[in-house]
């Protein structure tokens, strides 16, 4: 975030000084920067979790932004991603319903959980008292896309390093790509 924000101040604020510095090593920064961002490690991920269709979507994007520019990379992407929805267009809302059961927090999702409902998905794990035990059941999700399972995982483990207990629910596919 701050890279970004120091970029942005200077091509804002002393356009001045940045005609002064070569293209040449501007074009070098920007490819150093890129390769930097660019994880081999978290595209074999993608591929051997998810499937052909993130990993296709990752690659995409990093081809476009290499080929074109960071703008038409990140639209591309975005587009791309959108139609990894298309068959589930009809159901998309995630529906959460949460609150003590006993000692214990409930949260039960159904629906799906997309990157259209990541945000609303990340405050209802957020919301959940600590050191109180949680049970999480998905058995209600129709589909969980990568980014959902991302975060889910992310969440399970901080409580479980927290020492929270987490129990979770579900069907065997789902489960076991979120507890993985």
């Amino acid at each position: 975030m701050f890279h970004g924000m120091w970029i942005l101040g200077f091509v804002a604020l002393l356009p001045f000084v940045l005609r002064e510095i070569p293209m040449a090593a501007l074009g070098a920064i920007l490819v150093v920067t890129g390769w930097r961002l660019v994880s081999l490690h978290h595209a074999r991920h993608l591929f051997s979790h998810y499937g052909v269709l993130p990993a296709f979507i990752w690659a995409a994007t990093l081809v476009t932004v290499v080929a074109a520019d960071l703008l038409t990379g990140v639209l591309v992407g975005i587009g791309l991603s959108m139609l990894e929805l298309v068959p589930h267009a009809r159901g998309l809302k995630l529906k959460v319903s949460e609150g003590a059961e006993g000692a214990q927090h409930a949260i039960n999702l159904s629906g799906a959980a997309t990157f259209v409902s990541l945000p609303k998905l990340s405050d209802t794990l957020e919301r959940a008292p600590a050191g109180t035990p949680v049970r999480l059941d998905v058995s209600g999700l129709r589909t969980v896309d990568h980014t959902c399972s991302e975060l889910i995982k992310d969440w399970f483990q901080r409580r479980r390093a927290a020492g929270d207990s987490v129990e979770l629910l579900g069907g065997r596919g789902k489960t076991a790509a979120l507890a993985h």
